[in-house]
């Protein structure tokens, strides 16, 4: 709701004026599949924009939730990059569309046309921007400086100049799609994203490779859980049922099995390359 994310700005304000270090992973939980989760979830979107998303560190929006927070219709490669940069100038420096359904550009861009494969049709692709801001110091030393009897300056000016430069990595990884609707996805991939990123600050290719073979394969697990479950006890396809959809039985059915999945969570194999794009 908009007080509970006004709340949540709140805090995050307040945890960063203890600690500037604290990092903070952004969901802007709005809606997929073309909707919004409830009604009036659109005013949201300014909340998010205003005051939520300029906090954060990390974004971790869905491709409805990517076009929403900048009226760009996320349809090619470009049209994701342009989102991410759009994103990136309202605070993180790390946006991660998590989820989005790409067409091959009609005129492929200089940098997608040298990257190390083009999309396959078909595929979930995850998409990763990293802003990164280097300092350059230049040092000119001013031999031309004018003495006098009594000055204490040095004969040799040396001067520093601070030059402040931003520099964008762009990855993408694209995976298999699951079938079914599941229970906890944003809130995992949040998570691990949290982590991976802290435990590899330096290697965003990695932590992705990490973050999105773990999420596969928990889907995994719990697809083939829920059909053994299915089966055990004749029940009707709880993956695709649309009906009931607050139905406490089918909601559980659907909740990610995360406690099944501890050592695929804790040592993820690679599952899928990750492409560089700039």
């Amino acid at each position: 709701s908009k007080s509970e994310s006004e709340s949540a700005s709140d805090n995050q304000n307040m945890n960063k004026n203890i600690n500037r270090n604290v990092r903070y992973v952004c969901d802007p939980v709005l809606g997929d599949g073309g909707k919004f989760y409830v009604p009036n979830a659109s005013e949201l979107v300014s909340v998010y924009k205003n005051e939520v998303i300029p906090l954060a560190d990390v974004l971790t929006p869905n491709q409805f939730e990517v076009e929403q927070l900048t009226g760009i219709q996320v349809q090619t490669m470009n049209d994701a990059r342009t989102a991410c940069d759009m994103l990136h100038h309202l605070g993180p420096s790390l946006v991660v569309i998590t989820s989005a359904i790409l067409q091959p550009s009609s005129s492929s861009s200089e940098h997608e046309s040298n990257s190390h494969s083009e999309l396959k049709p078909n595929q979930m692709t995850i998409i990763a921007s990293q802003r990164r801001r280097q300092t350059k110091q230049n040092h000119t030393n001013d031999n031309n400086t004018q003495q006098t009897p009594h000055s204490n300056s040095s004969p040799n000016h040396d001067t520093t100049n601070h030059n402040h430069t931003q520099t964008t990595e762009v990855y993408y990884i694209q995976t298999p799609i699951l079938p079914g609707n599941f229970t906890g996805t944003g809130d995992l991939c949040a998570a691990l994203l949290l982590a991976w990123t802290a435990r590899e600050p330096n290697n965003l290719s990695l932590a992705l490779q990490r973050v999105f073979s773990t999420m596969f394969q928990v889907i995994q697990t719990t697809i083939q859980n829920i059909n053994n479950h299915q089966h055990q006890h004749q029940q009707h396809d709880l993956l695709f049922t649309n009906n009931n959809p607050n139905d406490d039985h089918i909601v559980a059915q659907r909740e990610l099995r995360i406690v099944q999945s501890k050592n695929i969570i804790e040592d993820p194999p690679i599952l899928f390359d990750v492409h560089r794009l700039s």
